[in-house]
């Protein structure tokens, strides 16, 4: 994996003049691993992934879920934010557009920033940043690097958490996450942003009433 890790970035550096930093290339090189394991050698955790199931943060927090979705034809990615009390209610719900050429990695590290400022906006002071892009979330969590671009935005994302009382972030399965990735979803293909307040847009509902579903 590492000697992968090594040779892609030798190809970026021959072909495209961008210089990987070393630490990048071993990242880059165990997440390929984890992937690995969680695929072939820990069969189990497919299981858990069915099983898994959203869950609603503690009282008096508001947890934010995000996801990126990226258009393969045209280009461009769309990000969706839930953001949701303890009681399971969607208090603010964002789809957002923007239309570049990045990676799914750089899209989602893009966000969970947009899921920081979302929160910082709305002034609540008590929040977890949740998703389903592990490497981002590992990213946040333990401060490692990753490719160039999406170090950009979780250098912003962690220069923002100063401003919250508590803030943590939450890696969950896509199962947990489908809110998130159906306004993603809404937006790169709108090409439009658009937030709505108290209970989200109406095609989000079946969602949101099967999570709370969850709780009980």
């Amino acid at each position: 994996m590492i000697l992968w890790s090594i040779w892609n970035a030798r190809n970026k550096l021959v072909f495209e003049d961008e210089l990987t930093e070393p630490e990048v290339c071993v990242n880059k090189a165990v997440d390929i691993l984890q992937e690995y394991r969680n695929a072939v050698l820990e069969p189990r955790r497919s299981t858990l992934r069915y099983a898994s199931k959203w869950c609603p943060p503690c009282t008096n927090e508001i947890k934010v879920n995000f996801d990126a979705a990226v258009d393969e034809t045209l280009g461009g990615i769309g990000v969706g934010l839930v953001a949701r009390n303890s009681e399971g209610e969607v208090v603010l719900a964002k789809a957002i557009h923007f239309p570049y050429r990045w990676t799914t990695e750089v899209g989602e590290a893009r966000a969970a920033l947009e899921a920081i400022k979302v929160a910082k906006e709305c002034e609540w002071d008590r929040v977890v940043i949740e998703g389903d892009a592990q490497v981002i979330i590992n990213a946040l969590q333990r401060g490692t690097m990753r490719s160039s671009h999406a170090q950009i935005w979780i250098d912003d994302a962690l220069a923002l958490s100063s401003a919250f009382t508590s803030l943590s972030f939450k890696f969950c399965f896509r199962d947990c996450n489908n809110a998130a990735h159906r306004l993603a979803k809404w937006a790169v293909n709108q090409y439009c942003n658009e937030e709505w307040r108290d209970g989200g847009p109406l095609w989000i509902l079946d969602v949101v009433t099967a999570d709370a579903n969850c709780m009980n």
